[in-house]
């Protein structure tokens, strides 16, 4: 979504009674965590990012207050320069159903449109209809859907690819652009829960932090891999592959050899359905 005006707010503060979204405090750990062990079957990834959350400089932590208890927290980032991710929205099972849901957006977007986007994205499992509801509402439209899995890594005999350097850039940009995953996840590409645009500046990053394979070792360009580290656990995802299917089964193990050197038991893909996945 791309907000075609932007009003700065000094203050993300709404109420409905005594409903209130303000900035997040540390005194609200305790009763976010809480909030936290009843979501996911209690595999909720809150505990792993919040203190971290608390302390960036850029984006904000929002906690909505009932009565003063925190029952509602949500998470807007900066991904890059523009891009906007919003990430983290919880609401405590007591309080859905409510309209609640509509003044946490309400301060979520005042918030973000303090960070002058170009864009705002966020990611949610196909079947929460709720937050597909709430998001058609404030004018969101998908722009691609991923499959999520997980392989075993594999201890490294050797790789078949090699690593893409600065040389590669240029026809790396080209042959991503161009290809088919990129065009089926509306140009984003995937870390964990996180979607990054596949900028010309983000692959510029990931080919300077060695996280581009290319098959094959020598000669023309014929298939491109992408992965990078989560931003809750420093697991490695899989967030593109293109190519021959020999060569996106090749790059797609070389991943894993990869992982595994890493010191990973597992790694992850998250990937268009379809041919790749």
């Amino acid at each position: 979504m791309t907000k075609k005006e932007c009003r700065p707010s000094q203050e993300s503060t709404s109420k409905v009674g005594s409903f209130r979204v303000r900035r997040a405090r540390p005194a609200d750990r305790d009763a976010i965590f809480e909030m936290s062990r009843h979501i996911w079957g209690g595999n909720d990834y809150m505990p792993l990012v919040w203190d971290k959350w608390l302390a960036e400089k850029t984006g904000a932590l929002l906690t909505a207050t009932f009565d003063g208890r925190p029952v509602a927290t949500t998470k807007v980032t900066l991904l890059s320069p523009g891009e906007v991710w919003l990430e983290g929205l919880r609401l405590h099972p007591d309080y859905h159903g409510l309209g609640q849901s509509k003044i946490i957006h309400k301060a979520t977007f005042r918030e973000a449109d303090r960070l002058i986007p170009r864009s705002v994205r966020f990611a949610t499992w196909i079947g929460n209809a709720e937050s597909r509801r709430i998001a058609e509402k404030n004018v969101f439209w998908q722009i691609g859907g991923a499959g999520w899995m997980w392989g075993k890594t594999r201890r490294r005999s050797h790789v078949s690819c090699r690593v893409a350097t600065v040389g590669d850039l240029d026809s790396v940009v080209r042959f991503v652009h161009g290809s088919e995953c990129y065009e089926a996840m509306g140009g984003v590409a995937g870390s964990g829960w996180t979607f990054h645009q596949l900028s010309r500046r983000r692959i510029r990053r990931l080919v300077s932090l060695g996280r581009v394979l290319l098959m094959p070792r020598r000669g023309a360009l014929r298939a491109v891999a992408i992965y990078d580290s989560g931003r809750v656990e420093d697991e490695i995802c899989l967030g593109f592959v293109d190519g021959p299917g020999e060569d996106v089964t090749t790059l797609a193990r070389d991943v894993l050899r990869i992982a595994a050197d890493a010191g990973h038991k597992k790694a992850s893909a998250m990937l268009p359905m379809g041919r790749a996945v």
